[in-house]
This record gives structure tokens, sequence and C-alpha cells, in this order.
């Protein structure tokens, strides 16, 4: 907040960083589970990134993408998918299909049709994240494993019961590999196991 006054001071209050640390206080009040309070923050910050950059800008790409996660958290999946429909209308164009900021929305595409029942579609959504994760980073990372955790999640919301426990092995064995067996990930997986 001190550094939000001072940008204000300096810079005005339509400027990159005053846009920044408006989003960044958002962010603050989004892990604190303050989502109202997010929300106003992070609107401000893509207020002022569309007065100054326009609409096609990975910057306002991200703020409509914490927009969208906060109105997940929220229960306001509709208005999340807008929000998530935004930001691919801004980063295909300009990053490409193949691109870890499309992957992550089709992830958070997922989750809202997953928060709203449609697993059909939280499906479809986790496996084009998974693809382009796949193709970018190869089998071991941690956004394919973020991938077979959600899907491994919807086959099991959807009684998959032996599918479910492919994925989510498939998703231990990346997080073990990566950060040893002692990671808060590692103990999700073995959690998800043991509920299956």
């Amino acid at each position: 907040e001190k550094a939000l006054n001072i940008s204000k001071k300096i810079n005005g209050s339509e400027h990159p960083d005053t846009a920044l640390y408006f989003n960044n206080i958002g962010s603050i009040y989004y892990s604190l589970k303050q989502f109202n309070q997010a929300l106003s923050y992070h609107r401000k910050a893509l207020e002022i990134r569309k007065a100054i950059l326009g609409e096609a800008n990975v910057d306002v790409a991200a703020s409509y993408n914490n927009i969208g996660t906060i109105y997940n958290d929220l229960g306001e999946y509709d208005k999340a998918l807008e929000c998530y429909a935004r930001v691919l209308n801004i980063c295909i164009p300009l990053l490409g299909e193949n691109h870890l900021q499309v992957a992550t929305c089709y992830n958070n595409m997922g989750l809202s049709y997953d928060y709203k029942g449609d697993y059909d579609k939280g499906l479809a959504y986790f496996q084009k994240s998974l693809a382009i994760a796949q193709q970018l980073f190869g089998e071991r990372h941690t956004q394919v494993a973020l991938c077979y955790n959600n899907i491994g999640y919807i086959c099991q919301l959807r009684r998959q019961y032996q599918e479910a426990l492919a994925y989510y092995e498939k998703a231990l064995n990346i997080y073990t590999a990566i950060s040893g067996s002692n990671h808060p990930n590692v103990a999700l997986c073995y959690n998800n196991i043991g509920m299956v």
C-alpha cells in the first residue's frame, strides 16, 4: 500500500507501476481469502491496464485471469468463464495456442466446469491443458502433473476409479521425481490415491 501511494504521487493513477501495485495488493487479499477486497483491487489493475495498454496485452489477460480465479472461489462460475474466454481471446493471437498462459487458462476453465458439475467439459479443458503442457515441457513437469491430477479427479467423480488411479499415480511419479517425497503435492497425490 505504501508503494501504491508513492506510485500514485509520482506516476499518477494511470501508470503500469500503479496497476502492478493494485494487482499485488489484490493477490495478497486473495491469499488471505478476502475475495471481495481482492476483486476490487484486481478490477482497478485491469481498468488501468486496459486504459494504457489496450485490450490486446498479456498484462490485461493476467488481470482477467486473476478476476476469473476469484469468481471461481466465489462460486460465480459463469463470470469466471467469461473472464477466461477473454484471456484466450487475448493470448492465443499474441502468444499462439501452445503457450503456458493458454494451458493455464484451459486448466482454469476446466476447474470452472468441474465446479459447475459439467464434467465432460471440465475433462475436455483439462486434456487441452495437458496436451499443451506435454508439448512445451515433456512428461516431467509440474504443469503436466497438475493436469494429470485434475483429470484423475474428474475420473474419480465419474466413478471411473481405475482411470482415476492411473492419473493420480502419474501425477505422484512426476511430483516425487521433481520435488522429492516430502512435498505437499506428493501428500496430495497420496491422499487422492487413498480416496480412490
